[in-house]
């Protein structure tokens, strides 16, 4: 019966030496999501990323640090429509997709009722990509604009999400300028 249970912790021993080494996973706190929600320089940690769509309650905080956080919510709009979106209305804004006439470009309009300094747009799809923009400062009217190029892959990437209905997201105060 030895002779069992020895071979069983050879095997064991082999099988453990042989799988790669499972690295530590970092343990992600408050500043990690306030960083990701207010600092468009900030770098998204990739694991972070990832979690963010995979862990029930990591995805539960930062949902709920970001209503709490936003200047403006824009909430996911997928019980409102099932293609791509041109405008957006969430408490406190509007925004608009507007093609150019010319030249292949879109306008974001963002049409505020108030501005409270720099702003940082953090967009959120379920597929785990994130995306955040610093904002110029509002015009006298409340309207940001911004000028996309979709032969730029990162002002396509924006496009893309804010035309999701299911892409959540927000206007956040910039805590680095």
């Amino acid at each position: 019966m030895n002779d069992l249970f020895d071979k069983a912790d050879e095997i064991f021993i082999a099988k453990a030496c042989l799988e790669p080494k499972q690295k530590a996973r970092r343990q992600f706190g408050v500043g990690d999501l306030y960083r990701i929600l207010t600092d468009p320089k900030a770098e998204l940690d990739p694991q972070l990323t990832q979690d963010l769509f995979a862990v029930p309650h990591l995805r539960e905080s930062f949902r709920a640090l970001r209503r709490r956080l936003a200047v403006h919510d824009v909430p996911a709009m997928a019980a409102a429509s099932d293609g791509g979106l041109n405008s957006r209305i969430f408490e406190g804004g509007r925004l608009r997709l507007v093609p150019a006439r010319s030249g292949g470009f879109t306008y974001a309009i963002f049409e505020l009722e108030t501005q409270q300094g720099s702003l940082t747009l953090m967009l959120a799809h379920p597929d785990g990509t994130i995306v955040r923009r610093s904002l110029p400062q509002a015009d006298d009217l409340g309207e940001v604009m911004l000028v996309l190029d979709p032969a730029n892959s990162e002002d396509e990437e924006l496009l893309r999400l804010l035309s999701d209905p299911l892409c959540e997201g927000g206007l956040f105060e910039s805590s680095a300028d």
